[in-house]
């Protein structure tokens, strides 16, 4: 998950695939 995480921030021209991993994120934290 991390390193997921750390590619698509390495990567700032994939927003699309940024925002569901944020919201994926969000969604495990609760």
């Amino acid at each position: 998950m991390e390193e997921a995480a750390s590619g698509v921030a390495s990567s700032s021209d994939n927003i699309r695939t940024d925002f569901p991993m944020a919201l994926a994120i969000l969604l495990d934290q609760i």
